[in-house]
């Protein structure tokens, strides 16, 4: 056999293998804080020449978290980024070329390489950018009384031809007037009056105040308004005919006599209307021919028809600048330059004061300009203006306003309204460059000037007449070329910019075409036209945001750039509100520099506007995170009005409730906190709007009449002033959270003062005053949206919904409760939106214990079955008191306080006080009191000759009351009123005894020293509201007689109260056994009286007052304080009737003027800052009502007292609470 095979060669040896490969590094992770993204962003956007709409925020975070992976820490980052540009590394900002804007043309400007300095801030989390929260109170700028003129100009400057257009304004014979501008600071006026003695002569009064020596050069005209010549009847003395006019006479002014500030000169035209001339035109020249004065462009015209003038009432504004305004407007040519430069000349006589009142004069410029601003008011008519001229036009008026702004006060409305003027006009700038730019663009993309094409006819408009108008066109245009030519793109962009096709046709150099769309120009154009869009929007645009940025630059603190910087990183983010508190917070670094700086100003403008914004974005979140949003919105109304006072203590107290400003849901407490800060804001976001109001929408009806304006601009301008501007983003975010407050604070849609289930006719009143009056022949409920407190409930009325809170003590509520009228406040807009929308319908309500308030339709079987139990509730009421008698003069003009008791001289407030004496514990103080009795008053009228005539007038006028008036209740009381603090003469001998009753008292005069003088006014003052609008209401639906009422005057010292109180024994509104208390700082008169605003109110079980529950935290927005004083309170027979409730209803007057002071609960506030403290002060007022309760035999008392600021506290009064009072006392 074959040898076997050989066996296998062995294996070649393995290769050597290759050390195992290293594990894969891990790319480092890195957290980049938010405000140094923002920083660096800021840094890229300008290093990349600051394009319009570029956001770096990516390109920054990704650059910053390669630099720490590199080994950089963030500290040494953070200090690189703050380092001024001198210092700065470039290589740790350059940025790549993958991070710059699109290549631009060789011929644009370049990127600037001047990078900003990003200052010191001390930035902390971005989710929370004011995690240091910036003190609220920092930001006050309280109203002053410094007059708001230039520094040249201290005292209002008098016009010289001032007496003459004031004495031409009362004239009723003068039918037409006018005064115009001789643009030098000198003055024209002109009136037609009809002649007393011969009706059918026009009088034509033409004067000045000019130094030169006038001459009238004057025609007439006719019914086809042609210029001819005069008849020589009508020449004045010396006038004569030109050798160069057939048309026209020359007439010299005469000197005008009278004692003027400077020479007036004059002349006098009387124009028989048996005539036929229309109107006399005339100008006016120097006699040396070497200047002549016109109306603008045109020449003046008086009219001679004068019933016609009359008529006309756009002749008869008796506002001077008014009047001014309305004939430039009127102009034969006008344009946005005229406009600009006419505002900058009133601007600058209105600074000067001489149109009076500046804040006053400047509202209406300012709505000039808004009207223009919003299109309102032509922009060209009858004249061409280049872009130059427009810009030179511009930049003349926004350096007037700055310089205004500089000047005058910041907290006042003049310099809210010179600032908000700068939203209505372009800063200016380079004009110029819109008409050579056009021009560059088109040629470097050889498009040709062809006639008929869109490019052309847009580009002969930029060169005769740009407005603000260029620039949606632009931005269409630029939206037209990315869509790839969509003319639908074009057309809806400016249709959302308010531009239409009409519009675009209306122009002198219309624009008709539809635009053309080049392909192989496309993408260059689009970068092209986005650098000319900040050409316009650098003349044209006011408060835009990146613009702003750039031209404020220079000027920005560092601390502001780093905000600043994170806002336009970050705008397009999804979370507004590190946003807004970026915006807010460069405002508030920015406010001490911005007075007088036209850029910063229009930065200020700008963040304000973003912040308006990214709130009306983000307000609608559905949940309690919407609360996260009031303080930034509510800093930048604070930001923004004139005098912020009030609003910047409310923010302070808004940024103290930890919960609701991170948007979790609060405890009750905090809710309870939180709702009451809101009801502050409210009030102050209602003056905000009243006061604009009230400045704006009278003179804007006027100039939106005379102008041509649309009627809705006009009639809606201060209401669109009031949603355009910061107040409307808060009530905006409050109007979110607030039903969520009260649900989290258990306090529901309603809160009920007085409890009552009622059948009633629902009627609808502005304002309960309005209807106080009134009588009503079947069951009532009246809605009305306010309710002061001070108001007497209508006769017929069995119900009062309000969507107002009045206080819970308030004489309203008082008389309701006492009455069993329904008395609620509802605090769903919606729901009482419902019941307004009911009027003339009959209703069902019905309160609930929980609180509540039901209510349903139902048939007029049930109101008529209502009626009869009401009105024989009525009858019943005042068939009480119709035979109650006046009490009769004691015979001393003082009663001491050991005599209170002792028969019927005295009131109710007095004699309780007597009955506390040794009633109280120790520490209680009762102020030592001595009263004047019953019927002085009358005695006085009386008993001397001098006080007569008085007498008999005030008798008269209660006469005339009874039967019927013809002037109303309130003209007659208020005139009675004024008449006895004039004409009322106390003898010596009353006087004499009355000043040793309160030395013998114990009294106190303040300082030491007697002074009747101001004594005897507040005693008067007490006596005169006797005669009371309301008090004479009460009076006479309650069948009592006005002469039944009889005035006693309690006098006592004034307290030096920190804190006021009422207690009430039992609860008003549920009647349950337990003690209810008021609380405010300060003097109570704030707690009783007709001060907005909610007081502590507290609970407590009579048998353990150290369990307090609180109901309401305080929202009153001022305290009352008053030196050493004395007081003289009212102490009348009608004030403590069983069933009338008279108590309040007359004067206290202290001796010297209350003084309001803001209240700030946070800083200033012991009670709102200790609990400790509060819950001590709270048990120990309420363990006083339970002593005085005892004092009185169980009956349920009302109580007035104060704690003084060394901590004692004294007992002003006490009363039966109304509907407790014992059997008898009537």
């Amino acid at each position: 056999p074959p040898p076997p095979p050989p066996p296998p060669p062995p294996p070649p040896p393995p290769p050597p293998q290759a050390p195992p490969a290293p594990p894969a590094k891990e790319k480092k992770e890195v957290k980049v804080p938010d405000d140094l993204v923002g920083v660096m962003a800021y840094i890229l956007w300008e290093q990349a020449g600051k394009p319009d709409g570029a956001d770096f925020g990516t390109s920054a975070r990704e650059k910053l978290e390669a630099e720490i992976r590199a080994g950089k820490t963030i500290e040494q980052i953070e200090l690189e980024l703050r380092a001024p540009p001198s210092t700065q590394s470039s290589a740790s900002i350059s940025i790549d070329d993958s991070q710059k804007s699109k290549p631009q043309p060789v011929d644009a400007p370049q990127p600037s390489e001047n990078l900003p300095s990003m200052g010191s801030v001390d930035f902390g989390r971005i989710d929370n950018i004011i995690a240091h929260r910036r003190d609220a109170l920092t930001l006050i700028r309280k109203a002053s009384d410094v007059p708001n003129l230039t520094p040249s100009m201290s005292e209002k400057v008098s016009r010289p031809l001032e007496p003459l257009i004031d004495a031409a304004a009362k004239d009723p014979n003068v039918k037409w007037r006018r005064r115009f501008g001789m643009n030098d600071g000198t003055s024209l006026f002109v009136s037609a009056r009809e002649n007393e003695s011969s009706p059918d002569v026009a009088e034509l009064f033409i004067v000045s105040d000019n130094p030169e020596k006038l001459v009238l050069h004057w025609g007439k005209t006719g019914e086809n308004a042609d210029w001819t010549l005069p008849p020589k009847e009508i020449w004045p003395a010396g006038s004569t005919q030109p050798e160069t006019s057939a048309i026209a006479v020359e007439s010299p002014f005469v000197p005008y006599p009278g004692d003027f500030i400077v020479p007036l000169q004059a002349i006098t035209l009387s124009v028989p209307l048996s005539l036929n001339i229309a109107a006399i035109p005339f100008v006016v020249r120097s006699n040396d021919e070497t200047r002549w004065w016109k109306d603008g462009a045109r020449n003046f015209v008086v009219p001679t028809r004068l019933k016609q003038a009359e008529d006309d009432d756009l002749t008869m504004v008796d506002d001077v600048l008014l009047n001014e305004l309305i004939e430039a407007e009127s102009s034969g040519m006008w344009t946005l330059m005229h406009r600009y430069n006419k505002i900058a000349d009133l601007l600058d006589s209105s600074l000067s004061g001489m149109y009076g009142n500046v804040d006053h004069a400047l509202s209406k410029l300012f709505i000039v300009m808004r009207y223009s601003s919003v299109r309102q008011l032509t922009w060209q008519r009858s004249y061409n203006t280049q872009p130059r001229i427009l810009s030179a036009a511009q930049e003349r008026l926004t350096g007037s306003l700055s310089s205004a702004h500089a000047n005058l006060n910041i907290s006042s409305w003049a310099s809210y309204f010179v600032r908000n003027m700068l939203t209505c006009v372009g800063r200016g700038g380079d004009g110029q460059r819109i008409r050579d730019q056009i021009l560059e663009i088109m040629h470097r993309n050889h498009i040709k000037e062809v006639k008929g094409t869109w490019m052309e006819e847009w580009h002969q408009k930029l060169h005769n007449n740009t407005t603000p108008d260029d620039v949606p066109i632009c931005e269409a245009y630029i939206a037209f070329l990315r869509s790839g030519g969509d003319n639908g793109v074009y057309w809806r962009h400016l249709a959302d910019n308010g531009l239409s096709r009409e519009r675009l046709e209306s122009y002198d150099r219309a624009i008709r075409c539809e635009p053309e769309f080049f392909a192989d120009k496309a993408s260059a154009l689009i970068g092209e036209f986005q650098d000319y869009l900040a050409v316009l929007k650098s003349v044209h645009s006011a408060a835009e945001l990146t613009s702003a940025v750039k031209l404020a630059n220079q000027f920005l603190p560092n601390e502001a750039k780093g905000y600043i910087g994170f806002v336009l990183a970050q705008r397009g983010c999804a979370e507004p509100l590190p946003l807004m508190e970026a915006c807010v917070e460069a405002r508030s670094v920015i406010a001490p520099h911005i007075q007088g700086n036209r850029e910063l100003l229009y930065l200020d403008l700008a963040l304000e506007a973003e912040v308006r914004g990214f709130a009306e974005r983000d307000a609608g979140s559905s949940d309690l995170g919407a609360a996260r949003l009031v303080a930034p919105t509510l800093q930048n109304l604070c930001l923004s009005v004139a005098d912020n006072e009030e609003l910047c203590y409310c923010l302070n107290t808004w940024t103290t409730l930890p919960s609701i400003t991170q948007g979790i849901r609060p405890s009750k407490e905090e809710a309870l906190r939180a709702a009451a800060v809101v009801e502050r804001v409210r009030r102050a976001l209602g003056t905000v709007s009243d006061e604009l109001s009230g400045r704006l929408a009278k003179p804007a009806s006027i100039l939106g009449k005379s102008l041509g304006v649309d009627p809705w601009a006009s009639d809606l301008f201060a209401e669109e002033i009031v949603r355009g501007s910061p107040a409307f983003a808060v009530s905006l975010v409050l109007s979110r959270i607030e039903p969520l407050l009260r649900s989290a604070a258990d306090l529901g849609s309603w809160q009920i003062v007085s409890p009552a289930n009622i059948v009633g006719r629902v009627v609808v009143a502005s304002g309960l005053h309005e209807v106080q009056e009134l009588e009503y022949d079947e069951p009532t409920i009246v809605a009305s949206r306010q309710v002061t407190g001070e108001e007497e409930i209508p006769v017929g009325c069995v119900g009062v919904v309000t969507c107002d809170t009045p206080d819970m003590l308030s004489h309203v509520s008082v008389r309701a409760r006492n009455e069993g009228v329904l008395l609620a406040t509802c605090h769903d807009d919606d729901l009482f939106e419902q019941i307004e929308k009911l009027a003339g319908g009959v209703l069902r309500m019905e309160t609930s214990s929980g609180g509540d308030v039901t209510y349903e339709t139902v048939d007029e079987a049930s109101l008529k079955a209502s009626s009869g139990d009401h009105a024989s509730h009525a009858a019943e009421s005042k068939s009480k008191f119709a035979k109650l008698k006046a009490p009769e003069w004691c015979g001393s003009w003082v009663v001491q306080m050991d005599d209170f008791l002792d028969g019927s001289n005295v009131g109710a407030k007095s004699k309780n006080l007597a009955k506390l004496r040794g009633q109280l514990p120790s520490e209680v103080i009762l102020p030592s009191s001595a009263t004047v009795p019953f019927s002085s008053f009358e005695n006085v009228l009386e008993g001397n000759r001098e006080n007569h005539a008085l007498r008999d007038h005030l008798k008269r006028t209660l006469d005339s009351i009874e039967k019927g008036t013809s002037r109303s209740l309130q003209e007659e009381l208020t005139e009675s009123r004024a008449l006895v603090m004039k004409d009322l003469y106390i003898p010596n001998q009353a006087s004499d005894a009355i000043q040793e009753g309160i030395e013998k008292a114990g009294i106190s005069w303040p300082d030491g020293k007697v002074r009747w003088e101001d004594a005897s006014t507040a005693l008067k003052s007490v006596w005169a509201s006797k005669f009371n609008e309301r008090a004479f209401v009460s009076a006479r639906k309650a069948g009592i007689k006005q002469d039944y009422v009889r005035m006693a005057v309690l006098i006592q010292e004034v307290v030096d109260a920190q804190y006021a109180f009422v207690i009430h024994t039992v609860h008003p509104t549920t009647r349950a056994q337990e003690i209810y208390a008021e609380m405010v700082v300060g003097l109570g008169e704030t707690l009783v009286g007709n001060y907005a605003g909610s007081a502590w109110s507290y609970v407590t079980p009579k048998d353990s007052t150290s369990d307090i529950s609180i109901v309401s935290y305080p929202s009153k927005s001022v305290a009352l304080t008053t030196p050493a004083s004395l007081i003289f309170r009212s102490d009348s027979n009608g004030e403590d009737l069983p069933g009338y409730a008279g108590a309040g209803l007359y004067d206290s007057v202290p001796m010297d003027e209350q003084s309001t002071v803001p209240v700030d609960y946070v800083t200033e506030c012991k009670m709102y800052q200790e609990e400790g403290y509060r819950n001590s002060v709270m048990s120990q007022v309420a363990s006083l009502g339970v002593e005085i309760e005892k004092a009185f035999g169980g009956v349920p008392q009302d109580i007035e007292g104060c704690i003084t600021r060394d901590g004692r506290i004294v007992v002003v009064q006490s009363r039966p609470m109304a509907g407790f009072e014992p059997e008898g006392t009537v």
